[in-house]
């Protein structure tokens, strides 16, 4: 449920020492363990996912980020949905993601000169980055 996974950020958020002296904050630590960044809640699904930006244009040897935006069912939007990320040509431009908490980043590495689209996928909808190296 939604409520509980509310009520698990706000603790966590007051056992990092943003909020002081709620219990169960002892020693300022608290298991995250529980909580799945993962699942848009019941009845919400997602309903589409875009991948910021949209196209990149690099120099052979140079990095860019990408994350991914998902629109659920309801309006709401996951600022960097957990989707996976792959390259349709690794020889041009290769792809590793990056999980830091519930972030999820996907960087692209230019690896030769050429086109590669990147494609992420979340839950049953996908959207597709194109890369061009120079």
């Amino acid at each position: 449920m939604i409520i509980p996974k509310i009520a698990s950020f706000v603790l966590a958020t007051a056992c990092l020492g943003l909020i002081v002296a709620l219990p169960g904050c002892e020693h300022g630590s608290f298991d995250f363990s529980g909580i799945d960044f993962d699942d848009p809640g019941p009845g919400r699904r997602v309903e589409s996912v875009r991948i910021i930006p949209d196209s990149l244009t690099l120099s052979v040897g140079q990095t860019a980020t990408l994350r991914a935006l998902a629109t659920l069912t309801d309006g709401d939007v996951l600022g960097s949905a957990p989707a996976e990320f792959w390259s349709s040509d690794t020889t041009v431009a290769t792809v590793s993601v990056t999980d830091s908490g519930s972030v999820r980043t996907a960087e692209v590495a230019a690896r030769a000169i050429g086109t590669a689209w990147i494609t992420a996928v979340y839950g049953e909808v996908s959207d597709q980055a194109k890369v061009t190296v120079n």
